[in-house]
């Protein structure tokens, strides 16, 4: 049941971290966000100052998500005295970070995914961590 339990609040922090808690960052993580704020063309943004802070935004969504889902694991690893190397926990937490920025870059900014697209990857993302937390 443990198991189970712990697969549900990953999904459950999934959808607060990726809806509710987004706020501003859901619009600052769009290249078309800092366009029409700044009123610059595509040539006028990529010749600013402001020509990357979509990525800052990104990264910082990116982390709260990820923060967010392994909040849950590390609960379940210690409550059940389940040792896993520090630097597996780290290296399991920046490609949860990384993969979740590229995936949320190719939606918000290439546009080559859509939101189904981008939820079934991150639940995707969820369920392999799972599996390796339970498993």
């Amino acid at each position: 049941m443990g198991k189970l339990v712990l697969l549900l609040s990953m999904l459950f922090m999934h959808i607060f971290a990726d809806y509710n808690l987004q706020g501003i960052l859901a619009s600052m993580k769009q290249k078309e966000f800092w366009k029409k704020e700044l009123g610059y063309n595509d040539n006028q943004l990529e010749n600013s100052l402001y020509k990357t802070d979509y990525k800052c935004a990104l990264l910082m969504h990116s982390l709260q998500w990820t923060i967010c889902i392994f909040v849950m694991p590390l609960i379940y690893m210690y409550i059940n005295s389940f040792e896993m190397n520090e630097y597996i926990i780290l290296l399991l937490f920046i490609g949860e970070t990384y993969i979740h920025y590229i995936v949320d870059d190719l939606k918000a900014n290439d546009r080559k995914i859509n939101l189904w697209d981008d939820q079934l990857l991150h639940i995707l993302q969820i369920i392999i961590l799972w599996l390796y937390v339970v498993g």
